[in-house]
């Protein structure tokens, strides 16, 4: 599109008006869910399911994850920590940009987090993949409901946040990954903000439950809804914009498994700090 655009000008009213049509977002959206739908596994190097020590014949039993605090590996962590269980965390140190070097391109290309090392030696990458996959894996855990009307609700608002609102974050954080100039990058970050907030009105007005997304009670989607509700420096419009996903985030934050992966994550809203 752009190559076909002659002048800065021109490129600035036609990113705006794509935006204000969604038009954007909903192409990053596709190219996301393409992600996401390839189940985005490969395996890995044999030394993530090797034996340990003096555990010869055995497989290690961990699940390693590679992450960085605040980032879209909180909702992973939480739903192991939901699960019960046994995970390893390897930080991935985004604000020195550790994500970019070669020793973490070998786990994941992308060179993005979160990544997953499952027991088998297997790596998940994509956030939704991931918790998806933590879901088959353990159903025992009930990270979705059995019933089927409320696990179509739970998947529709999972993907919603995942495809609709999740992309809006690059545009938010690094406008100038999409414009040509300083200019249009400033320009890009307000529409985009403006997209972000009407969507999340969206998902505050189906919030069915009390606290949670579905009338049926905790699912891995408040997972979700919890951690990225938290993005795009939204602190003071959300409070009062969004109440129930306020009140969704608080109950997350403080459930017995979670409280304490959430609370080194996001000290600054635990849930005395949400008000």
């Amino acid at each position: 599109m752009i190559a076909a655009i002659g002048s800065a000008t021109n490129v600035l009213m036609a990113i705006t008006q794509a935006l204000s049509s969604d038009c954007v977002a909903s192409a990053m959206c596709k190219a996301w869910m393409g992600a996401v739908l390839s189940a985005a596994v490969r395996k890995t190097p044999l030394q993530y399911g090797e034996p340990g020590p003096g555990n010869e014949g055995q497989l290690n039993m961990t699940y390693v994850l590679y992450g960085h605090r605040r980032s879209g590996s909180l909702a992973v962590e939480m739903a192991l920590a939901e699960i019960g269980a046994d995970y390893e965390v390897r930080d991935v140190d985004l604000e020195t940009e550790a994500q970019r070097n070669e020793a973490y391109a070998s786990v994941n290309p992308q060179r993005k987090v979160p990544a997953l090392v499952t027991p088998s030696g297997e790596t998940l990458t994509e956030s939704v993949a991931i918790l998806l996959t933590l879901e088959d894996r353990h159903p025992e855990a009930e990270l979705l409901p059995r019933d089927a009307t409320e696990r179509a609700q739970a998947l529709r608002w999972l993907l919603f946040v995942a495809t609709e609102i999740y992309p809006l974050v690059e545009i938010n954080d690094y406008p100038e990954r999409f414009s040509p100039t300083e200019e249009v990058a400033a320009g890009l970050r307000d529409v985009a903000r403006s997209i972000w907030r009407r969507r999340w009105l969206l998902v505050e007005s189906e919030i069915a439950g009390s606290p949670y997304i579905l009338r049926s009670g905790f699912c891995l989607t408040d997972l979700y809804i919890a951690v990225v509700s938290r993005w795009a420096q939204q602190d003071a419009w959300r409070p009062e914009n969004l109440p129930r996903v306020e009140r969704l985030t608080a109950a997350v934050a403080e459930r017995p498994v979670t409280a304490p992966v959430w609370s080194r994550h996001r000290p600054e809203t635990t849930p005395n700090r949400f008000g």
